[in-house]
């Protein structure tokens, strides 16, 4: 199961899909930029709201089934 999400603290950000069990057991994302850390401590996102664009790698990768990725290092906004 897939699940859009969407960073908590930008209405425009850019939305990832997480690999997912259900809404509340969220593997991770399908990209490294969908975590809000670049060390993977976690992500915060509104799950199933998406008022910005979507992640064209994260679409790319749920439409082959892709599993989570593991966190890599990229600049984080918030933090």
């Amino acid at each position: 199961m897939y699940v859009w999400g969407q960073d908590r603290n930008d209405k425009y950000a850019r939305a990832h899909c997480y690999e997912a069990e259900s809404f509340s057991d969220i593997h991770g994302p399908l990209c490294g930029y969908g975590w809000n850390r670049s060390d993977g401590e976690g992500f915060s996102i509104f799950r199933n709201v998406v008022t910005g664009p979507k992640c064209k790698t994260c679409m790319k990768r749920e439409a082959a089934n892709a599993r989570a990725v593991d966190p890599w290092q990229h600049k984080t906004k918030w933090i």
